[in-house]
């Protein structure tokens, strides 16, 4: 019984090496999306929602530009 065990043993020892490693398949890798072009609306309706999810109380601000006509190379503050 135990020669039966014995051999057993060395069976299963055997037959679980193998002498050709095993190689593994190549991954791709994920191509990455290209830049999505949105409008400027569709980005501030997109960040006043995660603005808000962060803050409830988060307004929009709203920036114009007016040209006044003069140029300032140097300012000082």
């Amino acid at each position: 019984m135990k020669k039966l065990l014995m051999a057993m043993l060395a069976l299963m020892m055997m037959t679980g090496c193998s002498s050709q490693p095993t190689t593994p398949a190549p991954v791709e890798k994920p191509q990455p999306k290209p830049a999505e072009f949105v409008t400027g609306r569709v980005a501030f309706q997109r960040l006043l929602i995660a603005a808000r999810g962060w803050a409830r109380d988060a307004q929009p601000y709203r920036l114009e530009r007016f040209d006044t006509g003069e140029l300032i190379l140097d300012a000082q503050i």
